[in-house]
This record gives C-alpha cells, sequence and structure tokens, in this order.
C-alpha cells in the first residue's frame, strides 16, 4: 500500500517531539482515507484494559521465524499485553506486504481512536527486521516519546507516519533487509494518555515523489493550512522588517 504523506515540515503540526537523536523519526499526520482495518497490513494493535491509560504491545519472531506476541521471546519480553490478536489485528508482516522497495521508502502509521479526538502520548516505538528463520536482521526505535495533542476520530481516517532516518536507512539497507521480499516486520509500542482504543500499527510505503505538495498528493487539512498560512506570513513580516 503506497501512502503519499503531507509535508515533512508539518510534523510540528501534529505532535510535540521530544528533541533527541532517533533512527525511527515521525513526518507527521498521514492521510490514509479509507484505510480501516482488514484492508491494510496492520502489524500491530493495542488497546487499554479497564480503567487504565496504557497501551502496551509487541509481535516479532521466534529463532525459527514463527510468530511470537507479547511474551519472553518478544523483544526481548521488555513490553506487551494489551495486544488485540483478532483476525488481522496483530501479525508479523513481509517487506513484500509493506511494499517498500527499499529504506527510504518504508514506512509505518499509528492510527489513534480517541474519543473526540483526545491526546495521546507515544512512549516507544520500534520496529525489528529479521530473515524468515528469524535471525535479527536490524532493529530501529524512536527516542523518547512524542505527544499527538488531536487525533483522528474513526478507525482507518488519518494517521501519523514513521520512518528510518536516513543514516539508519543506509544501515538498514547494508544489513539486506530489503534485499529479500520475505524478510520479516515486527513491532513494540508503549502509548500512555490513552482513553480509548484500538490504536493500530501497520505497514506501508511512501509513494514515489514522497512529501506531499506534489500532484496527486492529499489536500492538507483546513487546521494544517492556517498553521502553514501563518508561519509564511510571520516569516514574510520578518523580512519585511529586515529590509525597512
Amino acid at each position: 500500500m503506497k501512502i503519499i504523506p503531507i509535508l515533512p515540515l508539518l510534523a510540528l503540526a501534529a505532535g510535540t517531539i521530544q528533541i533527541g537523536s532517533a533512527s525511527l523519526i515521525s513526518i507527521g499526520t498521514t492521510p490514509t482515507s479509507g484505510a480501516g482495518l482488514g484492508t491494510v497490513n496492520t502489524i500491530l494493535t493495542v488497546t487499554s484494559p479497564g480503567s487504565t491509560s496504557t497501551e502496551t504491545g509487541c509481535v516479532g519472531a521466534s529463532s525459527v521465524g514463527a510468530q511470537v506476541i507479547g511474551s519472553s521471546a518478544c523483544f526481548g519480553g521488555a513490553i506487551g499485553g494489551d495486544e488485540q490478536t483478532g483476525a488481522s489485528q496483530t501479525q508479523l508482516r513481509t517487506i513484500g506486504q509493506s511494499g517498500a522497495i527499499d529504506a527510504s521508502s518504508f514506512l509505518i502509521v499509528l492510527n489513534t481512536v480517541e474519543p473526540g479526538g483526545d491526546s495521546i502520548t507515544l512512549d516507544q516505538l520500534s520496529v525489528r527486521f529479521y530473515s524468515p528463520t528469524g535471525t535479527v536482521l536490524y532493529t530501529a526505535s524512536t527516542s523518547g516519546s512524542i505527544n499527538f495533542p488531536a487525533t483522528f476520530t474513526g478507525i482507518g481516517n488519518a494517521g501519523f507516519g514513521f520512518q528510518l532516518d536516513s543514516a539508519q536507512a543506509a544501515a538498514a539497507t547494508a544489513a539486506s533487509v530489503f534485499a529479500s521480499s520475505s524478510n520479516l516486520i515486527g513491532l513494540s509500542a508503549s502509548l500512555s494518555n490513552a482513553t480509548g482504543g484500538q490504536e493500530t500499527f501497520f505497514v506501508g510505503s511512501v509513494a514515489s515523489g514522497g512529501g506531499g505538495g506534489g500532484a496527486g498528493g492529499p489536500t492538507p487539512e483546513p487546521g494544517t493550512l492556517m498553521l502553514l498560512g501563518g508561519a509564511l506570513f510571520t516569516l514574510g513580516l520578518s523580512r519585511r522588517f529586515k529590509k525597512a
């Protein structure tokens, strides 16, 4: 599934990012209209149990390439417990299923379903790539927490995209992650400030010429346009005063 994310420069409109080094970076709002559960390559689905406000989950591969969900064999057993395991909710995916042809086009999308579009915080997100027989090829993670002050109502309407940064994309390529469409993809995540659910992660690829704004790209939402317009207006005033 190929997706064209909105301008990466607008990432701040989608979330407040804790600055630090990261190998898996947020690229902001990623429209996925019409992509409901079962029609995208969902890899992990989590829901906060009972009255709690945290969600954790993990899906990975065993040493022989078998699927492991939320157990001690999944990413070292550091995370897990709130996975939803119904049909197409949590499962290992392959590079071929993601549609990514190389490391720079690989995309993870978080689709949140919070009441009234409430905020949510992604505390940790890691992706791990395996050979078909379970050998770990490469792992990349976010750095620090990312708060999304507003989310989207309805499963599959829109989400928040994540990609490998340029250095890690090169390292993943060197590790032969994208050399075979049969290589496996695992994911672990933890979220807080959650008051609903379900939160789903799915894998896809950035369309050719990704970055938005080009022919065939989606139209940014009104709020995003207002933010961009305000930034451009401020920049224009700054330049005018410098000339004065």
